[in-house]
């Protein structure tokens, strides 16, 4: 298991925002090594793969992550696992086959929600000098 304290709102944020909700879980498909980093490849549900974007963030295990590849076509994400992140968490104990309980990035998850449901529209945000669309 993996813990860390709960953020406070006045602390600087290292990471990305994770509320300990697993999504889904997904099953390791591939383990290589790159020089001293290790690459780990996830088959991921079809349902969150909206969600996982190159360079964008994922949680395993617990465990907040830069994706460091994403193959809509094949339903995977790679991970490019540093020295550190191996030695302190459980993922340097995974295998191929492995299964991992994945939660999605949740500003996303939010931003979806309001487009689909809320009263969120890029036009009127574009010309309120929002992001231009």
């Amino acid at each position: 298991m993996n813990l860390e304290r709960a953020l406070k709102l006045s602390d600087r944020l290292g990471g990305h925002l994770v509320s300990g909700h697993v999504d889904d879980t997904g099953t390791i498909t591939k383990i290589s090594h790159d020089g001293n980093a290790v690459v780990m490849t996830i088959k991921c549900p079809h349902h969150l793969m909206k969600y996982m974007a190159d360079k964008g963030s994922v949680t395993i295990d617990g465990i907040s992550l830069t994706l460091f590849e994403v193959d809509h076509e094949e339903g995977t994400f790679t991970l490019n696992l540093i020295p550190e992140t191996i030695e302190r968490t459980i993922l340097g104990n995974r295998s191929v086959q492995d299964t991992v309980n994945i939660e999605a990035d949740q500003i996303i998850k939010h931003i979806e929600h309001l487009l689909q449901h809320g009263d969120l529209d890029m036009t009127k945000l574009s010309k309120a000098g929002g992001p231009h669309v």
